[in-house]
Parts: C-alpha cells; sequence; structure tokens
C-alpha cells in the first residue's frame, strides 16, 4: 500500500539551538492542506515554512524575547482550513493569531538554482517561489494552558486545563481571516455560552443499558480532542488516559445541556490518538507497542475495541527496549490523508507502519545515534512524504510510493502492480502472452521495475499525480495530477498530453479514471468553468482534445464524484450524495456514447459517501426463483445461493449486446454491502423461461422505446465481511462454458488487513442436473505474510510488493551536519536506504486446507485438479503438508481432530506427486517432526522402494537421505546399493557418481557394530505408477568418509 523509497531527505539542521543555545521543549509540524506541498515547522520561539517539493525554507519568523516573556513558549499550533490563519497556543494561557500570506500569482521571489521549464513551449526560465510571510495580529487570553485545538466546521474548538472546551468563531473571507477576539466586552459573552465543562458533561458507555456518569476526578481535561466529520461527533482523549465521544444535539452552538459523552470500554493509560474519517474509526496509542482501534456501535451507541494493531518481538528491534523489559510509548499517531495507512512513533524513535486493517506494512528501527531520534512527524505531499523532526532539531523528509489502488480502485488497478510517486509511476504489469512486438521485459516476469517519469511540462503546473489507471491488458497508462490527465504506452514509452493547456485547466479529475478496453479513457470530473460534475471519455489513438471526446454532464443533482468503476461496457458513478449512477458505453463510427441507464440510491445504508472505499459491478448472481436475503448478514459465516447454471441457460436482460451487471459490491468503511438484483416471484432457470424472460425484456423495452433494456431494480443488501480493504471481484468469463472454472470466476478476493485474506468462495458441484441441486458459497478466511496487490485467480498466486533495507555505510554530508554538544553524526548516514522490490505468494494451498478443514474435500479435489497444470503446483502440495505438519507436531495441546491424515489422502490423490511431495517436505521439516510425519505416510524404507520400483530415482535419493538420519549404516549401505544398481542400469551417471561418494563417506566401523548379520534383501511391491523429475545435484551426508571400491569398481565397469 505505502512503501518507503531511498534515503531520506535533511532539509536543516540545530533549529533547536536557535535561541540562546537551547535546546527546545516543544517542537510541531502542521501540514497545509490547500497546499500540499507547504510544511510549517513551529518550535518554542520560532515559526519556519518550507516547500517540501523544492526543499526550500520560504519563511521564517522569530518570536522576540519580550514577547515570550509576556505570552509565554509556544506550545501548540493549528491552521485555519483556508491556511490563512495560525493560531499558536502559549503555556501562559494565550492564543497567539497569525496572518500567513501566501502571496498570489505576481508577488514571488527568484530563486537563482532553480531551473523549471514554463508552459507548453518548453523555454527554460529560473524557478519562482511564492513570497510568504507571517506577522502578529492578535493574542487572545484565556486564563488556562491550552491543551488542544481542532477545527469544527468554520469555527476553532479549544480545549483547555481547566477542564473547559470552548468555540471561538473564524470571521471574514479567506484572505483577510481574523479570529474574533475575547476582549471585546460583547464578543466574551458570547462566547462564555460556547464552553462547556467536562465535570458536568452526563457520560455513558452505551445508549441502551448503562447508567449515567460524571467524572469529577480533580484536575481532569481534554489532552487532545479531534472533531469526526464522519462520526459526527467529538473525540477526546482525558488526561486520565481514557477516552469518550462528546456529542452536541445542535449544529451552531456549544452548549452544555445539549452534549452527552460516550466512554471508551476497557481502555486505560492511552497517550495519543488520531481519528479515521474514511473508515470511522479511532486509533489509541499508550505505553507498550500495541494500537488499539475503537469504532462507534451504530445499533447501540457504544465506543468499543474492534481491532489491534501488533508491534511484535519479530519486528522490532532491541533498541526499543522491550527485550529487556523497559516501557516503551507511543508519541503520535498520524493517519496519511487518504486515511489508508497509520503511522506510529514511539518515544525511542522508532517507527512502524500499518494499514487501516491492522496489517504491518514497514518497521523502521531507531536509529543508533540520539541526535537522529525522532520526536514527531506528519504528512505532506497528499503521502508522498513524511516530514520529521529530530531531538536535536533536524527536519527531514522521508519519500513514499504508494499503490494506484490507495486513490483509485479500478478494475486495471486491480489486476497489474502499479506504484505512485510524485512525479512519476512504477510499473510492474503481468501479461502472461506476451506477443514479440513487447519485450517481455516490460511485464511482471523482470525484477525491475519499468518506470514512467511525467513530463516536466505537466508537473510544473500540476504536480503530484492524483489518480493512476492501468488498461486490463497492461499496455497503456492515464495519470491525472491536479488538472488535466494525460496517457502513456508502455511499449513505446511515449506520453500524450493537450495540445490546448486551455482544456487541460478547465477540468480536475474526481472519483478516478477507468480504461475502456485499451482504446477509451473514462473520468469523472469536475469543470473549473461551470462547477457542475461531469464524465468524459477521451480515445487513446485521437489526439487529446475536447473536440474528440464525449463530454456527458451530470444532472444538477449530482454533487462532487467520488469513485468511477467499470465492467465490460457499464460505468458506475458514485457521488457525494450517496447515489449511484450507472451508465452504458457504445461506440458509433469511432467516437464513445453514453446513455444513463439506472440509478441506486445508498442513503439508506450509508451515512457519508466519502466512507465508500471502493465500488464493483459483477455478474455474479442468485438463482432464479430462489429466495434472497433481505437482511444484512454477518462476517465469516455467510452463504448465499447463486445461479450455477451456463451462461446459455442464464436470464440474460439484454438488447443490442448490452448487458446490465447482475449485483454490486460497495465497501462502506470496511463493510462489504453486496447488492443483488430483485428476481423474486420468477420461474427456476430451464432453456425455456430463459428465452421467455428475454423476450419479455425486450417487448419492455420496445414499449419504453430505449435502446436499452429496463433493468431490474436492486433489493436490499447484505453484509458479507467486515474490515476489509481491497476487494478483487473475478476477470470477465471465458466466451465458452467448457473453458469456464467457476471457483475462479465467481469467487470474491477480500483483503482485510490484520485478519489476512478471505475469499467469497462458490461450492460448484458436478451433478448440476439434480432438481434439489443447490450451489452455495463460503467464506475461507486465512493469513497470509505479504500485503496482496493483486490476485491472480488462474494462477493462484498473489503478487506484492515489500521493502528491502540496507544499511547505510557511513554516508556523510558537507551541509546538514548536527552540530549540538556532543554529536557530530551526520543523521542521514545513520538512516537506512530502502529498496522496493515485487513478490509473490501461492494461495491454493489455503483454499485446499479450509476446505479440508470443514470436511469439503470433495471441492478441495475439483479446485486443486483445475490448477495441476501449473509448473509449481507439486510446490503447492508441498506447502499445504509442511504447513499441517508444523501446526500439529508443535502444538503443545493434543489435537482434538488432526488434519494431517486428511491432508495426506488428498495428496495421494495425486500419485504423481504424492513421493516426491512427501520427501521434500520431510528434507525441509526439523528431524524432531519426523516421526509425527511418517506415522501418517507410512515408513521411508517402504517409500523408498515404492520411489526404486516406479523408477523415481531422484526422490528414491531424497528418501535414502532420510534413512542415512533414521536408521543403522548398514541399512543406508544396503538402500543406497540397490539404488546405485537401478541408477546404472538406466545410465543415471550423475546420480551414480553421487551414490558412490555416499558409499564412501560410509564409516565402516560403524557397519562393524551393527552388521552382526546380513540384513535380507528389501521386498518391493508397486503401489504407484509414473516418473518423476527431481533437481539433480550432489547428496550430502555427515559421516566420515571411507573406501567404497566395490561400488567405483562396478561404475566404472559400467561406464
Amino acid at each position: 500500500m505505502y512503501f518507503l523509497s531511498g534515503w531520506p531527505q535533511l532539509l536543516t539542521n540545530c533549529i533547536g539551538y536557535s535561541w540562546k543555545n537551547r535546546l527546545l521543549s516543544h517542537q510541531f509540524l502542521q501540514t497545509f492542506d490547500e497546499h500540499p506541498h507547504l510544511v510549517l515547522f513551529a518550535s518554542d520561539y520560532s515559526f519556519y515554512i518550507y516547500n517540501v517539493r523544492t526543499c526550500i525554507q520560504l519563511c521564517s519568523y522569530n518570536r522576540s524575547q519580550e514577547s515570550v516573556n509576556h505570552y509565554g513558549e509556544t506550545q501548540l499550533v493549528l491552521l485555519s482550513q483556508t491556511n490563512t490563519i495560525l493560531a499558536a497556543s502559549t503555556t501562559l494561557g494565550y492564543i497567539l493569531i497569525l496572518t500567513v500570506d501566501l502571496g498570489d500569482g505576481d508577488s514571488s521571489v527568484l530563486v537563482s538554482d532553480m531551473d523549471v521549464r514554463q508552459g507548453r513551449t518548453g523555454k527554460s526560465a529560473p524557478g519562482r517561489q511564492p513570497l510568504v510571510s507571517l506577522r502578529l495580529s492578535d493574542a487572545i487570553h484565556l486564563g488556562s494552558q491550552v491543551t488542544s485545538m481542532c477545527h469544527f466546521k468554520d469555527d476553532l474548538i479549544v480545549a483547555t486545563k481547566d477542564g473547559l472546551i470552548r468555540r471561538l468563531r473564524w470571521n471574514g473571507g479567506a484572505s483577510q481571516s481574523v479570529i474574533v477576539s475575547e476582549k471585546q466586552n460583547q464578543q466574551q459573552q458570547q462566547n462564555q455560552h460556547q464552553s462547556v465543562d467536562l465535570r458536568q458533561v452526563t457520560f455513558f458507555y452505551d445508549l441502551e443499558h448503562s447508567r449515567a456518569t460524571r467524572l469529577a476526578e480533580e484536575g481532569l481535561h481534554c489532552r487532545h480532542l479531534e472533531f469526526s466529520p464522519s462520526l459526527g461527533v467529538f473525540v477526546l482523549l482525558l488526561s486520565n488516559g481514557k477516552a469518550a465521544l462528546l456529542a452536541t444535539n445542535s449544529a451552531t452552538k456549544l452548549d452544555q445541556k445539549l452534549v452527552e459523552g460516550i466512554l471508551a470500554e476497557n481502555l486505560k493509560y492511552a497517550t495519543c490518538m488520531s481519528v479515521n474519517n474514511k473508515y470511522r474509526t479511532v486509533a489509541f496509542g499508550g505505553r507498550g507497542t500495541d494500537v488499539v482501534i475503537f469504532t462507534a456501535d451504530d445499533d447501540t451507541g457504544a465506543f468499543a475495541m474492534s481491532n489491534r494493531f501488533r508491534l511484535t518481538p519479530k519486528h522490532h528491534p532491541p533498541g526499543l527496549g522491550l527485550a529487556a523489559g523497559q516501557q516503551t510509548q507511543l508519541l503520535a499517531l498520524r493517519w496519511t490523508p487518504d486515511c489508508a495507512v497509520l503511522l506510529g512513533l514511539w518515544d525511542r524513535g522508532h517507527i512502524a507502519l500499518w494499514t487501516a486493517g491492522g496489517f504491518l506494512l514497514l518497521s523502521i528501527p531507531a536509529p543508533a545515534s540520539p541526535a537522529a531520534g525522532l520526536i514527531d512527524a506528519c504528512w505532506c505531499c497528499s503521502g508522498y512524504l513524511m516530514a520529521t523532526i529530530t531531538e536535536r532539531g533536524g527536519l527531514s523528509l522521508y519519500s513514499f510510493v504508494k499503490s494506484g489502488l490507495v486513490d483509485n480502485p479500478c478494475q486495471g488497478n486491480l489486476r497489474h502492480i502499479v506504484q505512485c510517486g510524485p512525479d512519476r509511476v512504477f510499473l510492474s504489469p503481468h501479461h502472461p502472452h506476451t506477443s514479440g512486438a513487447e519485450p517481455a521485459q516490460l511485464y511482471g516476469g523482470s525484477k525491475n521495475w519499468h518506470t514512467a517519469c511525467l513530463p516536466a511540462l505537466y508537473t510544473a503546473a500540476h504536480w503530484p499525480i492524483r489518480h493512476v489507471s492501468i488498461d486490463e491488458g497492461g499496455r497503456y497508462l492515464a495519470v491525472a495530477g491536479s488538472r488535466g490527465f494525460l496517457h502513456y504506452a508502455i511499449a513505446t514509452r511515449k506520453w500524450k498530453l493537450f495540445g490546448n493547456e486551455t482544456q487541460e485547466r478547465s477540468f480536475t479529475v474526481q472519483g478516478g479514471l477507468v480504461w475502456w478496453g485499451a482504446d477509451y479513457i473514462c473520468m469523472s470530473d469536475v469543470s473549473l468553468e461551470s462547477g457542475r460534475a461531469e464524465l468524459r471519455v477521451y480515445p487513446r489513438q485521437s489526439r487529446l482534445d475536447n473536440a474528440q471526446a464525449c463530454i456527458h454532464r451530470l444532472a444538477q443533482h449530482v454533487r462532487q464524484p467520488q469513485l468511477v468503476n467499470l465492467l465490460g461496457n457499464q460505468l458506475v458513478l458514485l457521488s457525494a450524495n450517496c447515489q449511484l449512477d450507472m451508465f452504458a458505453l457504445s461506440e458509433s463510427d469511432g467516437q464513445a456514447k453514453l446513455s444513463h441507464v439506472q440509478e441506486l440510491s445508498l442513503s439508506s445504508y450509508m451515512l457519508d459517501a466519502g466512507c465508500v472505499l471502493q465500488i464493483c459491478l459483477t455478474n455474479l448472481r442468485s438463482e432464479i426463483g430462489g429466495a434472497f436475503p433481505s437482511a444484512s448478514g454477518g462476517g465469516g459465516g455467510v452463504s448465499a445461493s447463486f445461479d450455477s447454471a451456463d451462461l446459455a441457460g442464464r436470464s440474460r436482460h439484454q438488447s443490442g449486446g448490452q448487458q446490465h451487471p447482475e449485483s454490486v459490491l460497495v465497501n462502506y468503511s470496511g463493510r462489504l454491502y453486496f447488492f443483488q438484483r430483485d428476481r423474486g416471484g420468477l420461474m427456476p432457470v430451464t432453456a425455456a423461461t430463459a428465452a421467455a424472460y428475454e423476450q419479455h425484456q425486450l417487448a419492455s423495452s420496445a414499449v419504453i422505446g430505449s435502446p436499452v433494456a429496463r433493468p431490474l431494480p436492486f433489493c436490499s443488501p447484505m453484509v458479507i465481511a467486515t474490515n476489509v480493504e481491497i476487494v478483487w471481484t473475478p476477470p470477465h468469463r471465458p466466451k465458452t462454458p467448457a473453458q469456464r472454472q467457476r471457483h475462479v470466476t465467481d469467487s470474491i478476493w477480500l483483503n482485510c488487513g490484520s485478519q489476512g485474506m478471505r475469499v467469497w468462495l462458490p461450492l460448484v458441484s458436478s451433478n448440476r442436473e439434480s432438481k434439489g441441486y443447490l450451489s452455495k458459497r463460503i467464506m475461507l478466511p486465512f493469513c497470509v505474510e505479504i500485503y496482496p496487490l493483486v490476485v491472480l485467480f488462474e494462477e493462484v498466486l498473489f503478487l506484492s510488493c515489500i521493502n528491502e533495507v540496507s544499511q547505510s555505510i557511513g554516508l556523510t554530508l558537507s551541509q546538514g551536519r548536527v552540530s549540538g554538544p556532543s554529536d557530530n553524526i551526520s543523521p542521514l548516514a545513520l538512516m537506512p536506504f530502502n529498496v522496493i522490490e515485487k513478490t509473490s505468494q501461492i494461495f491454493l494451498n489455503h483454499i485446499v486446507k479450509q476446505l479440508l478443514r470443514k470436511n469439503l474435500g470433495h471441492h478441495a479435489l475439483h479446485i486443486a485438479k483445475s490448477s495441476a497444470h501449473l509448473t509449481y503446483f507439486n510446490h503447492c502440495l508441498e506447502l499445504l503438508l509442511h504447513e499441517v505438519l508444523e501446526e500439529e507436531a508443535t502444538s503443545k495441546e493434543p489435537v482434538p481432530d488432526p488434519l494431517l491424515p486428511r491432508v495426506v489422502a488428498f495428496v495421494q490423490e495425486f500419485p504423481a506427486q504424492y513421493l516426491d511431495t512427501v520427501a521434500r517436505c520431510a528434507r525441509k521439516t526439523e528431524v524432531s517432526l519426523w516421526p509425527y510425519l511418517f506415522a501418517n505416510v507410512g515408513s521411508p524404507k517402504d517409500l523408498f522402494e515404492v520411489s526404486l520400483v516406479n523408477g523415481q530415482l531422484k526422490t528414491a535419493a531424497s528418501y535414502l537421505l532420510i534413512l542415512e538420519n533414521t536408521e543403522k549404516p548398514i541399512v543406508s549401505k544396503q538402500h543406497a546399493t540397490l539404488l546405485l544398481d537401478a541408477a546404472l542400469d538406466r545410465e543415471d551417471w550423475n546420480l551414480a557418481r553421487d551414490l558412490i561418494r555416499f558409499l564412501k563417506s560410509i564409516d565402516p566401523a560403524e557397519l562393524a557394530d551393527t552388521a552382526t548379520a546380513a540384513a535380507p534383501a528389501p521386498q518391493t511391491k508397486r503401489h504407484h505408477a509414473g516418473a518423476m523429475r527431481y533437481p539433480s545435484g550432489p547428496l550430502k551426508s555427515g559421516s566420515s568418509s571411507i573406501a567404497g571400491q566395490d561400488a567405483a569398481d562396478t561404475f566404472a565397469a559400467r561406464r
């Protein structure tokens, strides 16, 4: 999801010594929401504004010693939503109001060392930076020290140490905003009614059964507060370590009589928090390494824990102090601007990144030098950069790349790995059938990334990247920045931009863009000229011009677009008023056309469209005539009926080649809703009823006069899973039913963060003609070691990326060296260098294991046989056997229902792979686990004999090495001699040579001790047929070496 790239950039050092050579007690970072490339750094006495894109300091404001003595040191800072006012609280109970002037198009300062191309002319001109300034406007005395500040609509909410929460108002426009000072008598009286005393607030644990209580602790106050628009409440972190939700019944007043609180259950000693407005959750951190996630229950109103993010000893270094039993504490929690990843910062400088569902992406150890220890961090540049402060005042930037799924979870991005930087895209398209005209190194088989750097003509005005989309074939790329868009051909490495710069600047892409086939680019946008929402379709082969595009202006009631996706020729758009609009795409005379088909209101199930993470159109449907559940269901145990008939037997309500999707998947704050078309009361599917239903639809469309048949409405949804981050729907169905694999084409894959992966799998029966036949679905959960970004259905593979870290080798800088009193080491020299690498993981073994655990071996066998053609199928069986063996053999408690016998019986269904699978598993397993394995699969001597009889000499050689560790030397020699004879008969000289070395390594003293009598020749029985290939290589033995002259003479004679 988010991956660290390269070394951090060091902007400045020693800010902490800028006043009387004293270390600072307060240092803060604040980002500009309207200007993501600007970062504010505040200390006890100074304010600095940096342009992190160019790494230039734009402004500094130093408070005088008189100001510090009168108002106190700076303690907290907060920028207004318009980024034109800075509120800074002080230790003596004041709020300083500073006006931020960000300059306009004419006021700029020349920077001689910058060289940026300007406009479409491509002429090189010196770069210009805005002339930014800070000036003190007012000072407000509150009488008590401020502990926290946050936004609430257009107002400022302030929590003070006397237990009050006050509401102050911002007045004026964006360029001349000032806070109404409390020193004015009239406003002061009004502000007295805009405050809440926490000691007088009534608190509950839920809204149903708990009793009302009040918190009367002495000195109780709010340590930190935030307002959550998606929850509609204030989130409070109290001074006693507890947390609460504070709800008000008035949108205009903060009245003591109109507020009530909900206390968090079983939360103690929290020290920091952060609100996720997309997932409607709150993260709390305290002592230790765990982060707990709380959410509000919509039914009972309780504020309870829903997840726990863990940093296990495997992921944290000894420097964190846990190994020695020392206590550590979280300093800060920061969600990315898109709410996809949580940053955790500990008091010893350790950093960890989790996804919103709790999967640990990255764990950065604390630097060895205290001078490089981090004390605060914030996200900037839309999440591409992380700004940090060190204990010595150093300001540095960490560069990140993020998956294209974060901002644009469309179908193409779900099929290929696409990573975005602020001005470039890293591609690894999966393309199993590469033609000669398209080099294989461009696609997923290469470890190298295909890097597409955006032209400077575009990034100069529209930096950074906001949306990326790749077509399902993995050949073309479309990218949108702050204005307009451009597209790229991977094979030719060429970009295509708008020829008319005015057209490029006239709209901004919102909601995303998606490819229709490989010839058209569809997007939802907002026109900056009219302010209306639009849908646009541009042809790839023509020049980028509005005259060549299909521009569909949406209805007036359709508000800001949120998400867009596509299935076949059906386009779906989610707008801010929680409405789904479906459109049909068609082509006529080389021109794309859009026609509105249907709309679906989600307002009854979802409160905020901004919390919708993903929408997908699918062709999955319930049985015609079957009862579809109308109530929302639970998570892991959900099962639902679906139509298992072939495409020829389905009722397709279509006309003119248009086919409407059968269902819609909506991921709302991690809850996956499944909307199914309402087919209640229809007859069961047969060839006759399907044809009659299609004629009925055609007749209905002829009466209406629409070119597209009238679609059926959707029934009430059900929730099929929770804590969902990404959803993968099936690819397009093959043309013929014989080519289809229903477990592949009709399954839905879910990435559920720390809960692993889940697959909503159809249980397909071979007896589909039976009258009582009913296919069902089952939710199978399993854990994975990587964070999947791509699911390859037919290849049974997950594709992902990981961070590979290499430590610096003493890099130093001429500038930026720490000049503290005791440390002259460059912080950058202590930071690791990060590289992003591609990785993969097989998931077939997980599906089979879960099905066998649920006694669904028939379905597991059907799925495995459909994947037996894969070159790594043997490895899948080996992983299955190895995982179950490790789980059960290392269990401290007796296993009541062991799974290993069922797994062994399952692997025996593949006789060509069985013997080799057992041998590979045994050789990669600890010797202490062998008794449990061979108690289920049989004696290794018997398996050796069967391999020898079947002609699987390489497999028999593997069992020979096992016998060397389990049997006496005399037994190993006898079996090695038998294998040598067979190798000589087969003229396998490499194996014969290895066996001779093996025989020579047997100690004759051990043979003399054990060989008191000649052992009878092993009796062999032919149990299995078929030959197996085994990688050749030298056999290894730990015994001492002796002569094996007889075997050597025999080998020489045969040669």
